[in-house]
């Protein structure tokens, strides 16, 4: 007598749960247990490939910001006028006078009158001008902190400038600035960066604040490592010029 499982045509013995070949036919337990060991493979595999994409990401990222790092100068300097203005005279192009010192030692130099000049410092040397420039203590300075130590004191100045070719006037003029208050000057910025530590002061003619506030500590530290700087780049100019 045949049984509900013959009736409805499945079979009774192992087989019957034994899923199909894919060549046809059914599978035998050898195949069955290939399956298996190739599944525990890709199974072992997949968190090695996602392991070692982990890694490849972290290695494009490193070279990346390494790459970003060696784009970036670590010294720049710049002098705008607010009067004029220079153009390139390779690239036609207008250029804010000035220069940035990379960590290879490279140096753009841009002057005013247009020429743009590549030197070449030591790697060394210009980690020297970094540290110089921390030691001195040019990251505790701010634009902020020059307005503030400025406030509250008043200076008074006489110049002439002549706004008709026809008379020469005399004004008297007040101004928290010092110096600053020429008609036409430069926007000096000077920019320094140790690793991921930067500061940036940007004045109205800075280079004579500089010289004027002889008894003002921030500005002498800025001048000292504005100094230390200038004097690298002219003489690797002037090494460079020679031969």
């Amino acid at each position: 007598m045949d049984t509900d499982a013959h009736k409805w045509g499945f079979e009774t013995d192992a087989s019957a749960v034994t899923p199909p070949s894919p060549l046809g036919g059914r599978t035998s337990a050898g195949e069955r247990a290939g399956v298996r060991g190739e599944r525990a493979k890709i199974s072992r595999i997949k968190p090695i490939v996602f392991l070692l994409l982990c890694a490849l990401s972290l290695v494009l990222t490193a070279c990346q910001s390494t790459s970003a790092a060696k784009a970036s100068p670590v010294i720049s300097i710049s002098y705008e006028s607010t009067y004029t203005y220079t153009v390139s005279k390779k690239s036609g192009q207008r250029i804010t006078p000035g220069y940035d010192i990379f960590t290879d030692g490279r140096c753009s130099l841009r002057s005013a009158d247009g020429d743009e000049i590549t030197l070449k410092l030591s790697p060394e040397e210009v980690t020297g001008l970094v540290s110089f420039s921390k030691e001195q203590g040019f990251f505790s300075i701010s634009n902020e902190s020059l307005v503030k130590t400025l406030s509250s004191k008043t200076f008074e100045y006489v110049t002439n400038f002549n706004p008709n070719p026809l008379t020469v006037v005399e004004v008297k003029v007040i101004s928290v600035d010092g110096p600053a208050m020429e008609m036409h000057g430069e926007q000096v910025t000077v920019s320094i960066q140790d690793g991921t530590l930067k500061n940036s002061i940007s004045r109205y003619n800075l280079h004579k604040e500089i010289k004027h506030y002889t008894n003002l500590t921030q500005f002498q530290i800025i001048g000292r490592c504005l100094g230390k700087i200038n004097n690298s780049v002219e003489q690797t100019w002037e090494k460079q010029r020679v031969r």
